[in-house]
């Protein structure tokens, strides 16, 4: 008896997979092969949205998840919940800011702070005191938090009569013919000076030079 070989060929259906993203982001089709799980599940994006599933319709739809085995082609639907809110309180500690509270959506940034002022003292930043962090505009709120404006105080090195300076540098660049500029703590700084003006110690001194060129 002969023997022959038989080739058989075997030909497995593959379903079309469309996903309706309600919304969000587009999402391409996918083909998957008869009897194979539909495998994982595309992630869409949807302002102040997250994606909370894929269903078989928009209402009263079945749940889809990797391990499902589809039968024929299909369109699944994104289905969402609203991001929660969190309230962002600013405390100036003592200074003014004009923006007090700000509403943000857990999936967006904080955004740009507001800048408060403090007389007598320079801004540093925004901080949450409890977890000791500081904000800044990519910051992603996780609760409701009150941010803490953080200070330091300014550094006046001179004044002429009630103005004040932060370098004697620049006393003197102000000061004019017959100005005294009064010394507030020691200093450290090389000045050219082209001014008839007197230069008050008051118990201080001055390391460098302060050079003279007077008309």
């Amino acid at each position: 008896n002969a023997t022959r070989n038989i080739e058989v060929k075997v030909y497995y259906q593959r379903y079309t997979i469309s996903f309706n993203s309600n919304g969000g982001n587009n999402i391409d089709s996918r083909k998957v092969i008869q009897s194979n799980e539909i495998g994982e599940l595309p992630v869409v994006y949807l302002e102040h949205y997250y994606l909370e599933g894929w269903y078989t319709s928009l209402t009263n739809g079945v749940k889809i998840t990797e391990d499902y085995v589809p039968t024929s082609d299909m369109t699944l639907y994104a289905k969402y919940i609203a991001a929660p809110e969190y309230t962002i309180t600013f405390d100036a500690d003592g200074g003014t800011v004009e923006e007090a509270t700000r509403v943000v959506t857990a999936d967006m940034s904080v955004g740009e702070l507001p800048i408060p002022e403090k007389e007598g003292f320079n801004f540093i930043g925004w901080k949450e005191e409890t977890d000791d962090v500081y904000y800044v505009s990519t910051t992603m709120p996780t609760k409701d938090v009150t941010l803490k404006a953080q200070w330091s105080e300014e550094v006046k090195v001179a004044r002429i009569n009630t103005t004040y300076y932060d370098s004697l540098a620049n006393a003197v660049a102000a000061a004019e013919d017959g100005n005294e500029i009064v010394l507030l703590r020691d200093v450290t700084e090389t000045i050219t000076n082209s001014k008839k003006i007197t230069i008050n110690l008051d118990k201080h001194k001055i390391t460098g030079n302060i050079t003279n060129n007077e008309e």
